[in-house]
């Protein structure tokens, strides 16, 4: 959660702020993971679709894949 939360705030600017002592719910990281994806939150529609989803997992697959070769090599 906590690459996530960092990633996401970092690319996109929000003011996310993950705390290590609280897990997030689901509300909470589908919305995180949905603004990876490209997802665009209005009061219509709360929660990313689907296919906002799907793209945004495997980005974060991607992302995680990076962070352990890195933190490996280091």
């Amino acid at each position: 959660c906590q690459i996530l939360y960092r990633y996401v705030h970092q690319q996109n600017g929000t003011s996310l702020d993950f705390d290590p002592e609280r897990i997030p719910s689901a509300w909470e990281f589908c919305r995180t993971l949905g603004l990876l994806g490209g997802f665009i939150p209005s009061k219509q529609r709360p929660l990313p679709g689907i296919k906002i989803l799907s793209r945004a997992i495997e980005q974060f697959s991607t992302i995680l894949k990076v962070y352990r070769i890195i933190s490996d090599s280091g």
